[in-house]
């Protein structure tokens, strides 16, 4: 009796049809229960958020942490101690700059943001009682346009809006606290997470996968980090000339403005604009003459953002230029809101070098020029000719390269 011997190509083709009906019935059921799928990866994620508030604040903290570390460690050799001191003053100096924020800037944009509420419901106010004495010269019933009526058909929703909200507030800052501790321990234990990561991403993926990925965290660590710390310290800078500048020209809201142009200038190129145009209606409800005063206070200080504290700061970081950001600003935006605004920039140089890489890997295999200006001058029929010769040169026009040798 002759044992069953299967033929690997059947079985191939067996196995892959399988695999492609499970697939298909996993497909319809998620299809058919999407609404409990949604929602079960919602908690998922909502339990998971306190995991990846503490990813966030390790990474952003971690420059912070290691320059502790050097100055500990020239004083002690302990590594365990010199690792624990670095975390706890890095704590210190955050809990530092969350108490000063709390006890002296909150309070004033509070203040100022209270003094715009009430002079906005003045105005609402006059143009609804200018509304009424407009409707009852012309005969229309006015007994339904005061302000009381028309919020009270909206109580309902806005009590709900404000309960939502709370409960969002205070549902957020447990999982930020909680973030903040377990972002302690990730920093203690950093080279373990990180040889972990690597060890399982090892043995789950093929070499080159492996690689490929390596080269994307290496990118990523670059850009972001450098990135969001050089765009934070930015940020602060732009805050402070913001404030002192506003308060000595006498700006009204001075505060509110300043927080409006630190936080919308986190979202590179035009994220000033979208700030100063908010900040352009909010002095105008006050004194439009003050409008040009601030016109000439913006123009001047996204000048010296731009032409000083760029450079020296952030320096050329992303290798982009102002098109290319613009163009991922707008398109990050449109596909993922505010963050996707915010983080527009460092994406798109990660993204646009791995491209590059590609590129000129793909150009070396077929022995071409990786050069941009290369194949600039070899389809432009316009180039001048000294610039062609130096790029493609031939026996009758030597290069550039070889005039300057002769």
């Amino acid at each position: 009796m002759k044992l069953f011997q299967p033929n690997k190509k059947y079985m191939s083709v067996a196995l892959h049809a399988l695999g492609f009906s499970c697939g298909a019935i996993a497909l319809a059921v998620i299809l058919f229960h999407l609404t409990q799928v949604t929602g079960f990866l919602g908690n998922l994620f909502s339990s998971l958020s306190p995991i990846a508030y503490g990813l966030v604040f390790a990474y952003l903290l971690k420059p912070l942490t290691r320059i502790f570390e050097r100055l500990f460690e020239k004083k002690m050799r302990a590594l365990r101690l010199v690792r624990v001191l670095a975390i706890g003053c890095t704590f210190l100096c955050l809990g530092a700059v969350l108490f000063c924020t709390a006890r002296y800037l909150i309070p004033l944009l509070l203040g100022d943001a209270t003094l715009l509420g009430e002079k906005i419901l003045t105005l609402i106010t006059s143009l609804s009682a200018y509304v009424s004495e407009l409707a009852t010269s012309l005969g229309f019933d006015t007994s339904t346009l005061s302000i009381a009526n028309l919020l009270r058909g909206y109580y309902d929703a806005i009590i709900n809006f404000v309960m939502s909200f709370a409960k969002g507030l205070l549902l957020s800052t447990y999982e930020i606290v909680l973030g903040l501790f377990l972002s302690a321990t990730i920093l203690y234990h950093r080279e373990s997470v990180v040889g972990g990561v690597r060890r399982l991403v090892c043995a789950l993926l093929p070499s080159s996968v492996c690689r490929f990925f390596h080269r994307v965290a290496t990118y990523s660590d670059k850009m972001f980090g450098k990135y969001i710390v050089g765009k934070i310290a930015e940020t602060m800078i732009i805050c402070v000339i913001y404030i002192v500048v506003l308060v000595i020209v006498d700006m009204p809201y001075a505060f509110l403005v300043a927080a409006i142009m630190t936080v919308t200038n986190l979202i590179p190129v035009i994220g000033a604009y979208i700030g100063g145009i908010p900040c352009a209606l909010i002095i105008c409800t006050v004194d439009p003459k003050m409008l040009l005063l601030f016109l000439i206070v913006f123009v001047g200080i996204e000048q010296v953002n731009s032409n000083i504290i760029i450079p020296k700061v952030l320096g050329s970081i992303l290798g982009l230029r102002g098109v290319w950001i613009m163009l991922a600003v707008a398109l990050f935006g449109a596909l993922f809101g505010v963050w996707g605004m915010f983080l527009s920039a460092p994406v798109f140089s990660i993204l646009y070098a791995l491209i590059r890489d590609a590129v000129n890997a793909k150009l070396k295999k077929q022995g071409d020029s990786t050069s941009t200006d290369h194949y600039t001058d070899m389809f432009a029929s316009t180039a001048a000719p000294r610039r062609r010769n130096r790029l493609l040169p031939t026996k009758s026009h030597p290069s550039h390269v070889d005039e300057d040798k002769q």
